[in-house]
């Protein structure tokens, strides 16, 4: 997930607050134009 969060920030995404604590295993971010989404690690496993 680092060199994709590279990629995105590298692109013009920025972090965004939305009240996270710090413990979440995902990033929220922000691009250029104000729409916030979340990058999350992929499951190794199907359910």
């Amino acid at each position: 997930m680092p060199d994709q969060l590279e990629r995105l920030l590298a692109l013009g995404a920025r972090p965004a607050d939305v009240g996270q604590t710090g413990q979440e295993s995902w990033h929220v971010l922000q691009d250029p134009e104000g729409n916030v989404f979340c990058l999350l690690r992929r499951r190794l496993a199907p359910l």
